[in-house]
């Protein structure tokens, strides 16, 4: 099986992925409306403007504010931010994100245009099953998210089509693309690694047989780290990892295996308890946790907080054992 994920309907979730970049990356065409010309280099340019170079319009919240940054907006316009909104919705697990909720979020922005469309009925089940848990961050930052997806879009339609085309069907080139891409918006040239969880996520909607479901670099990290002795070819590239030590997992454990089924994550998961499973580590005991070194560059960029302030937290910790935080509702602080 791969890093592709199956059953519970997420085949409708890499059928919209497919469909996206069918359409709207290799063509400038629609997801809700086929025919219409919606993925357009002049209208990417036009939302990027409107919502990703204004990030202190007035409004509350992210809806509030994304109402008051598209207002004015051609219909096609309100349709494009729908469909980018699909997308960053694609990868999100029920667990997270009911389809439901996603469907609202996406029918509200429709509904503000002076020409509403509506989601296919195709479409919107695959919104339902979602295939990674993407915590809080990556809905917190959704229009780092979004802007990603509309950046990745714009500057892929800049290249000739067939170059362009070589990228969709390569997804080491795809990679090195994207991830040397340069910023247009203050959105995401201020704080780069914000866009990162999307990303992944895009690496793997894509390329769902290449990448796997992972969205946080930290855990591509730790589980690099964990299981480096089966990385048996020199490389530096963290999903090049993840697949050599795929390769060996699976030849032990069959085609099904996920870095997230229990006794996998429990190993390279420092929150988790495991005991040793014969194969995996042959055997070996686990090193106690509490003799890992604090990697704070990758906690910090997985966390999207200063080293610094992670360090701060930790001292504080060792010497007055307890930590208050303030602030309002959603803005991270259990996660900390």
């Amino acid at each position: 099986m791969g890093s592709r994920r199956t059953g519970d309907g997420v085949e409708n979730v890499y059928a919209a992925a497919q469909a996206w970049v069918d359409r709207c990356l290799r063509r400038d065409d629609s997801l809700f409306t086929p025919g219409q010309a919606i993925w357009t280099p002049p209208r990417l340019a036009e939302l990027r403007r409107r919502f990703l170079d204004r990030p202190d319009a007035p409004g509350d919240g992210f809806d509030g504010k994304l109402q008051s940054q598209l207002a004015g907006s051609p219909p096609e316009v309100y349709q494009l931010t729908g469909e980018v909104l699909f997308v960053n919705f694609l990868i999100i697990y029920q667990g997270d994100m009911k389809g439901d909720t996603k469907k609202d979020g996406i029918n509200q922005v429709l509904e503000w245009s002076p020409q509403p469309v509506h989601m296919p009925p195709d479409l919107s089940i695959g919104l339902s099953p979602g295939i990674a848990e993407t915590g809080l961050f990556f809905q917190k930052n959704r229009p780092s998210g979004m802007g990603f997806i509309i950046e990745l879009a714009e500057q892929l339609k800049e290249l000739e089509s067939d170059k362009r085309n070589q990228l969709l069907i390569d997804p080491w080139r795809f990679k090195k693309f994207s991830e040397g891409m340069d910023f247009r918006s203050p959105t995401l040239s201020e704080h780069p690694s914000y866009a990162r969880p999307q990303q992944y996520a895009i690496h793997h909607l894509v390329f769902p047989d290449t990448f796997e479901r992972i969205v946080s670099g930290r855990h591509k990290s730790r589980i690099g780290s964990t299981f480096e002795r089966f990385i048996t070819e020199p490389t530096d590239d963290v999903d090049r990892k993840l697949q050599l030590i795929r390769r060996h997992l699976e030849e032990t454990y069959g085609p099904d295996i996920d870095f997230y089924d229990d006794l996998i994550y429990a190993y390279w998961d420092p929150r988790r308890k495991a005991q040793p499973v014969a194969g995996i580590l042959d055997g070996e005991e686990l090193e106690e946790w509490d003799e890992i070194g604090v990697d704070y560059e990758a906690l910090a960029d997985d966390m999207y907080l200063p080293p610094d302030f992670i360090k701060t937290i930790v001292t504080l910790l060792e010497d007055k054992k307890q930590v208050i935080f303030q602030g309002p509702p959603g803005t991270g602080k259990t996660y900390v």
